[in-house]
């Protein structure tokens, strides 16, 4: 029974794609334009876009596009975060599954050596035994990494939809406001 340190250790590991971390990314930018330029009394319209001057655009279409924008970034981030969720599972399942084809091994081989009375050793105790010391050393060292890391997961999610929301509110409040009527 073949052990391999690296790979337990990468299988511990939560997993994150490039396009979640995109995705996130995005969705973060695009949220604090648009949540920024309200905090600091700046029309979205006023705000060049690649080196576009967009200033003479009516203001309701740049922010129904910047709405459009928002949705789809959010919608990117959470189908990505999710499918990332997906493949961590299957990760989980897969070491699982090795540590207990390990766990198993090690237990038939003690019940064989209490019922034999004999010191009865095949030829993959030591193999099995190193696996399963290493992978719960390994656990042992990474505990608190694990702890770190469940929070940043929780930033990583929670922070960027917080963003989103904050300017969905921000877009709606300037669409209702592009609607009304001048002077009133």
């Amino acid at each position: 029974m073949a052990y391999d340190e690296k790979q337990f250790l990468d299988l511990l590991q939560e997993y994150k794609s490039d396009e979640t971390r995109k995705a996130r990314r995005n969705l973060s930018t695009i949220s604090f334009v648009i949540v920024a330029a309200w905090l600091l009394g700046i029309r979205l319209v006023d705000i060049r876009v690649l080196g576009l001057d967009i200033s003479q655009t009516a203001e309701l279409p740049v922010l129904l596009l910047a709405g459009a924008l928002l949705i789809y970034w959010t919608v990117m981030f959470l189908l990505t975060w999710k499918h990332d969720k997906e493949i961590q599972r299957e990760r989980a399942m897969l070491l699982s599954a090795q540590v207990k084809r390990f766990t198993e091994r090690l237990r038939v081989i003690e019940q064989k050596r209490v019922k034999s009375g004999v010191e009865w050793t095949p030829t993959d105790y030591p193999d099995v035994k190193a696996a399963l010391d290493a992978y719960k050393a390994q656990q042992e060292r990474t505990g608190k990494a694990a702890q770190f890391g469940a929070v940043i997961k929780q930033l990583e999610l929670y922070v960027p939809l917080l963003l989103g929301a904050s300017a969905a509110i921000v877009l709606a409040y300037g669409v209702i406001h592009a609607l009304r009527p001048v002077g009133s």
